[in-house]
């Protein structure tokens, strides 16, 4: 996926595994939802044949398909003021989101997750091992199915459905 800034807005062009691409205009249904518009994204995510866009414009979830944006989540409320967002995947249980801490490099990444009912608070998740201890996490890696956090002793897996 490739985002380009043209006279008429943002657009993102999607790439298929051979080559063919496809230019969306997503930015004119933004404004018609009355959502910010795409300025630099952040993360995004495939679930059951939408495309999750997590974007800056006070960070936004746009979920699209091919033609069209289906819905937006706003969350600039509930942005953390120290860190930025730089993952998400998208499960059952909500958005799943890692942060990178880019004002401090002694604050260690964070996760996450927004349910999809977006009036809930965002729950910080700890990591943990087997043996339920916190986590020292130095790097997050968020896949469709699991979070891995990663320590100096090990890499850690939490599934997710």
């Amino acid at each position: 996926m490739y985002q380009d800034e043209n006279p008429d807005g943002h657009s993102v062009w999607c790439f298929t595994l051979d080559g063919k691409q496809k230019e969306i205009h997503i930015d004119r249904k933004l404004e018609e939802m009355e959502a910010p518009g795409v300025v630099d994204c952040y993360g995004l995510a495939e679930k059951d044949g939408l495309i999750y866009l997590l974007y800056y414009g006070d960070a936004v979830i746009a979920a699209f398909d091919e033609t069209d944006v289906r819905r937006v989540w706003i969350l600039s409320d509930e942005a953390p003021k120290s860190e930025a967002f730089d993952q998400l995947t998208v499960s059952k249980e909500g958005f799943w989101i890692g942060t990178v801490n880019c004002y401090r490099t002694d604050l260690k990444p964070s996760l996450y997750l927004i349910s999809t009912d977006v009036s809930q608070e965002m729950e910080e998740i700890t990591c943990c091992d087997s043996n339920g201890e916190a986590l020292d996490v130095q790097q997050l890696k968020l896949t469709s199915n699991a979070v891995y956090a990663v320590n100096s002793s090990g890499i850690y897996k939490k599934d997710i459905q």
